[in-house]
């Protein structure tokens, strides 16, 4: 089972020809996304030039994909990890690590959220952003790439 992230949706609905196949060969039943994937997606068509269009085709896909929703034990691994990821990651001294926001050390609170997630339900993120190889750092889960931005063409 997959837990798709923003950059892996976005090429699925761009056609794009190696993760639009994997997703396919996979199969939408054994693939879902994460409610923060849900609002970045709709937060992208929002501000888009083609903004009814896009929401049309991110709706229609929304319509036809599991979205998991956040619950008491996702918030406690998102809160553990991100604790964990301050602590390895930020300043050294108490009382300036309380005062540190994730950006500044690297990574982003939704990030987090998606990583907490897969995690809870036992999924493989899929992804190519490089912040979920920083959050490996402190908790290990299954993490793989259907693509890459570096990669042109057919994968």
């Amino acid at each position: 089972m997959y837990l798709l992230d923003t950059n892996h949706v976005s090429k699925v609905l761009q056609g794009h020809p190696g993760v639009y196949n994997r997703f396919a060969r996979v199969g939408s039943e054994n693939v879902s996304i994460p409610f923060v994937v849900c609002g970045e997606l709709l937060y992208m068509a929002h501000k888009s030039e083609r903004k009814e269009q896009n929401l049309q085709t991110v709706h229609r896909f929304l319509d036809k994909i599991r979205i998991i929703h956040s619950d008491l034990e996702a918030c406690g691994i998102y809160g553990d990890l991100k604790e964990a990821f301050i602590r390895r990651f930020g300043p050294k001294q108490l009382k300036k690590r309380s005062a540190i926001r994730l950006y500044q050390i690297g990574v982003d609170d939704n990030d987090l959220w998606i990583a907490a997630t897969a995690i809870r339900h036992n999924l493989t993120l899929v992804s190519a952003d490089s912040d979920f190889e920083r959050i490996r750092a402190v908790c290990r889960f299954s993490l793989e790439t259907w693509w890459r931005p570096e990669q042109q063409g057919f994968d």
